[in-house]
């Protein structure tokens, strides 16, 4: 519904305007990121290259509101496993932003912020670590330790303390940024989506069977409010929810949310990660074993490596 009434207003602004006013550029970003969110990825490329253009013609390459666009393209090609072509484009924003405010300055948090995701999606958790660390020290200068924008960045260091092992610590960020969220705009957000997949992998990792499943039936329920049914958050909730009744002993209820999960994630235009999508199709081989339908569970492996390939091949994972 939010999504819907934003595009509204884009294509208000878009009549006010006109397409080569430069102001529009902006609300083309902002369409780019919706674009993004419904998992539309070339589209919001499409959008993307769009706002550059316009943004070069009316500002030129060195301003600092070309360097803002650069920071959400960077991001964009994040998303998208293109983790070379991120690299490049978020240290040129970050080079034009500190030329123009200097570092340390509120304006690179941002930027810092994406290199941290961006090191952490390389296994670097160190370098990403000492980012976070950065963008945060520069946000709590400017910001109330309420702000959700703090708890945010404590949620990105959670995810490394997450793939550390460091469950307990990384649970504490989780729910702290939920609740920083919720005290600050009183309802969910697209933000809280992740977060509550991570508080169900501890749970699940935990043995925690039932406080795994009320996480992860949230986060289908808070994805539903955001994003269309076939969205690729609404199979990775499904799939972790088949995982936990597995694990619950509930074979016949997990064997078919494994397969929606899994029909929807074959089919989405997002970016299913390409290890999550072995793990999926892994977990629903083993399912299919307890169960005695060896045949199916060897079709389960190789189906899983055949998506991963072709994810490699289109570079939608990462």
């Amino acid at each position: 519904m939010a999504d819907s009434l934003r595009n509204i207003a884009i294509d208000i602004v878009e009549q006010k305007l006109g397409k080569e006013a430069p102001r529009y550029a902006f609300y083309i970003v902002q369409k780019a990121v919706l674009q993004e969110n419904q998992g539309n990825m070339q589209r919001a490329d499409s959008l993307y290259q769009q706002a550059d253009t316009l943004l070069k013609k009316a500002y030129g390459s060195q301003h600092d509101s070309y360097a803002g666009y650069l920071v959400n393209y960077g991001a964009h090609h994040l998303i998208r496993g293109n983790l070379a072509k991120s690299d490049t484009l978020l240290q040129r924003a970050l080079a034009i932003q500190e030329a123009k405010f200097g570092k340390g300055h509120f304006n690179t948090a941002e930027a810092i912020r994406a290199l941290g995701s961006l090191a952490y999606g390389r296994g670097e958790y160190d370098k990403a670590t000492d980012l976070y660390d950065e963008a945060l020290r520069i946000k709590k200068a400017t910001l109330k330790e309420t702000h959700p924008d703090i708890h945010n960045i404590s949620a990105y260091l959670a995810d490394v303390d997450f793939s550390k092992g460091n469950y307990e610590t990384a649970l504490s960020s989780y729910k702290a940024a939920l609740q920083a969220r919720l005290t600050a705009f009183g309802r969910t957000t697209p933000y809280d989506i992740t977060d509550l997949q991570r508080v169900g992998e501890i749970h699940l990792a935990q043995g925690n069977y039932e406080a795994a499943r009320m996480a992860f039936d949230t986060m289908r329920h808070v994805s539903r409010q955001f994003h269309h049914q076939q969205h690729y958050f609404q199979g990775f909730a499904a799939c972790y929810l088949g995982i936990t009744a597995s694990e619950q002993g509930n074979f016949v209820l997990a064997d078919s949310l494994m397969r929606s999960g899994l029909s929807i994630i074959q089919t989405a235009f997002g970016n299913p990660y390409i290890s999550q999508v072995l793990e999926f199709y892994t977990k629903q081989a083993a399912l299919l074993r307890k169960m005695g339908r060896y045949p199916q569970a060897q079709e389960a492996i190789a189906s899983g490596y055949k998506s991963a390939k072709e994810l490699l091949l289109t570079k939608k994972g990462c």
